[in-house]
């Protein structure tokens, strides 16, 4: 009896102590319904019914909350054998959470490790003894923390002696066998261990007992470890899930051309196959194309990260070759110039220059040097600086009876230019006509594609024809490429933009300024290029007297030079009709007026019946002599000019034939325009300065007439081709202007 009582009082003394030392506290926060926690409870003992006291037992659910104010926000890691006011702190937080018992002495001993260790199982921490940051945040700062279950008790045996604890292994397993976590429980005496569910995890449920008696004799605990088994719970098929792997887009030399993520399914493999849109395209793929990527349940991909290298396949840019331009000459045996051009000629290079005979008139005959070799040195030093070649002109000895044979025209090759696509498919087609023993450059004309081609090859291509004319290349092939977009859905690529082109008049002039006919040619900015005089634009009996072809060039800015490109032809002087004679000798032709000495004329044979007709001049140089009028009728009405109506007085002879009159009233009015020098025109007078082709309608007398007038600074004039439509014939008298017809 003496023994039990004893036993009693010990145990009365230790939970007094541990009541009077525990701080007031207040309820924990809701714990979740599905986790179970393990509970440590005493052996069961024998009380004497005749001791009226109560044994306190601690309250699981009674949490006391921590100071706001005294959470520490940093932690020193503590370790046994630790002092200190951290440790004093330490002790009495575990001591208001009921895991430790002992006094709050500030030396981290065996049994503040204790109580650590058992504060670090109940709230799912690494069971090790150490107050580490992790554990003391817990400790200190979470609202979710787990208090101690009910203290372990002494057994009946009224010795002193400290209880041993004994580490046993927890395992947390599935319905398998499948370890899902295992858990280190260190036991004194007869500890019950309840399964703790946050160990298992979400999704599974509890399929063995909640709770193992571990017994913890001489040293020895019974059973030496406690497993706890769990089935997963059956959930509806969900999407995989997935993780996003990095995707490197590399060169050789390491440099990161593009980085992007390929999201792939966890535990299964996949493969990443590059893209090679996402670098430029003058970069070539050097490492495999397609990459296999293992990705396990847990998310870790294997490689970590996807890496395509590509190398820098841009080719070397081949120089562009330089080129001299070098001036080619036609002078006569006094040093006058006939014609000029120029040939560009490759740095460090030779060739050969041909003389055109096409660059003189029929009567001259080369008395130089035919071919000239140039050279060019590779700085650029052109040797001989200038080519000339140098004509006579050939007086042709009139025969007193046989017709003087004609001059031979140059033989010419037909070389074929021939525009295709860079599938060698025709575009169109041309022909160009080279003389014998010449070489010209030829160049692309845009207005034989359409313009959604470019043009790719070499412009100009030069073609040499030998003296037996044979030429070479026998076929000048400009070949473009389409720069049409393929149309997508999304997004619409934008257009490549179409070179810039500024318009070049080209006007075909009498000597006198009189306009034969207009055409406009398109350059592209920032080009030269030869514009040639064509035939075709006058009538066969009109010779071109200046230079062609003209050089024109087109600045990148779009400013031309000239920017107006003009062909000067000479009007064939007519031979007066006479009546039928004996066989006159023939005229010869007229000298140049570049060669100072004349060239002796036969006087014509007199007409025996009528004076010959006096040949019109196309460009006087003076005002003409006024011409009488003709008695005329004055006829009231209008002129209608571009769709305006204009009151004005016109006239029409007794003989039917029309003579119109027409006075300068205001500006923006018809007027008469007369410029000595030049011929007579119907204008419309303007403000602005324009360039190019404007085709205006005139009507007389309910007759409409096409004219082809120019835009002029100034003035609006009225061409040739009206004039000749209606038979008008310009007469000028004091500021009066009379249209008269023939």
């Amino acid at each position: 009896m003496d023994l039990m009582k004893t036993l009693l009082v010990y145990m009365m003394l230790v939970v007094g102590s541990a009541t009077e030392t525990a701080p007031a506290v207040t309820p924990p926060p809701a714990q979740p319904a599905a986790t179970a926690y393990s509970y440590v409870t005493a052996a069961p003992t024998a009380i004497p019914t005749m001791v009226p006291t109560r044994v306190p037992t601690m309250v699981p659910t009674a949490v006391p909350t921590p100071v706001p104010t005294a959470t520490p926000t940093a932690y020193t890691t503590l370790y046994v054998g630790d002092r200190g006011e951290d440790v004093r702190k330490l002790q009495r937080r575990l001591a208001e959470l009921g895991y430790l018992n002992d006094k709050i002495d500030g030396i981290y001993g065996q049994n503040t490790k204790k109580a650590v260790e058992r504060f670090q199982y109940y709230n799912n921490l690494t069971v090790d003894g150490i107050a580490g940051k992790a554990t003391q945040r817990i400790l200190f700062e979470s609202r979710t923390v787990v208090t101690a279950p009910p203290d372990i008790t002494a057994g009946p045996s009224p010795s002193p002696t400290p209880l041993t604890g004994i580490t046993v292994p927890v395992y947390y397993v599935d319905q398998n066998g499948l370890l899902l976590k295992r858990v280190d429980m260190t036991c004194y005496g007869t500890t019950t261990i309840y399964a703790n569910g946050s160990y298992a995890g979400a999704g599974y449920t509890l399929i063995s007992s909640s709770s193992v008696v571990v017994t913890v004799r001489n040293g020895i605990a019974s059973p030496a470890s406690v497993t706890f088994r769990y089935q997963k719970n059956a959930t509806p098929t969900q999407a995989p899930v997935t993780v996003a792997v990095p995707v490197y887009y590399m060169t050789d030399t390491g440099v990161i051309l593009y980085q992007t993520t390929a999201t792939l399914n966890r535990g299964v493999v996949s493969y990443v196959s590059v893209n090679t849109s996402l670098v430029p395209n003058y970069y070539q793929l050097t490492s495999a194309a397609t990459v296999t990527v293992a990705v396990n349940a847990m998310g870790t991909p294997s490689p970590a990260s996807v890496i395509f290298t590509f190398r820098n396949a841009t080719p070397t840019p081949v120089p562009e070759t330089k080129q001299a331009q070098i001036p080619v000459r036609y002078v006569n045996e006094k040093g006058f110039l006939l014609n000029e051009a120029t040939i560009t000629v490759d740095y460090g290079a030779s060739t050969l220059v041909y003389a055109s005979s096409a660059m003189v008139d029929g009567g001259y005959r080369l008395v130089s040097q035919n071919p000239v070799n140039v050279t060019v040195s590779a700085q650029g030093t052109p040797n001989p600086a200038v080519v000339i070649f140098t004509y006579s002109y050939q007086t042709p000895t009139p025969a007193p009876t046989a017709t003087p044979s004609p001059v031979p025209q140059p033989k010419q090759a037909q070389i074929p230019v021939r525009y295709v696509n860079e599938n060698g498919f025709l575009l169109n087609e041309a022909v160009i006509s080279v003389d014998y023993g010449t070489s010209v450059p030829v160049y692309a004309s845009s207005a034989m594609v359409d313009s959604g081609y470019r043009l790719t090859s070499q412009n100009p291509v030069t073609v040499t024809v030998s003296t037996l004319g044979t030429p070479f290349p026998a076929v000048v092939i400009f070949t473009y490429s389409s720069i049409t977009p393929v149309p997508t859905a999304t997004p619409t690529p934008t257009p490549v933009p179409q070179p810039k082109q500024a318009q070049i008049p080209v006007r075909y002039m009498t000597e006198n300024g009189f306009l034969l006919n207009e055409a406009v040619i398109s350059v592209d900015y920032g080009t030269s290029i030869p514009v040639y005089a064509s035939s075709a634009m006058v009538d066969s009996y009109y010779q071109l007297v200046s230079q062609n072809p003209v050089t024109v060039t087109v600045s990148t800015l779009g400013t031309p030079f000239p920017a107006v490109v003009t062909f000067t032809y000479q009007a064939p002087t007519p031979v007066p009709t006479a009546a039928p004679t004996p066989t006159p000798m023939p005229e010869p032709t007229a000298v140049p007026t570049m060669i100072p000495t004349p060239v002796p004329t036969e006087a014509p044979t007199p007409a025996p019946t009528e004076a010959p007709t006096p040949v019109p001049t196309e460009a006087p140089t003076s005002e003409p002599a006024p011409q009488p009028q003709k008695e005329l009728t004055k006829v009231g009405g209008t002129v209608g000019y571009n769709g305006s109506s204009y009151s004005v007085d016109w006239y029409r002879d007794a003989s039917g034939s029309i003579m119109v009159s027409l006075k300068k009233l205001a500006a923006e009015s018809i007027l008469p325009r007369y410029m000595p020098g030049t011929s007579f025109v119907l204008g419309h007078e303007v403000d602005a300065y324009y360039s190019g082709t404007q085709i205006n309608t005139l009507t007389v007398d309910g007759t409409s007439y096409i004219d082809d007038a120019v835009i002029w600074e100034g003035d609006l004039y009225v061409g040739a081709r009206f004039l000749e439509a209606l038979g008008l014939r310009a007469i000028a008298q004091s500021d009066w202007l009379f249209l008269e017809k023939d």
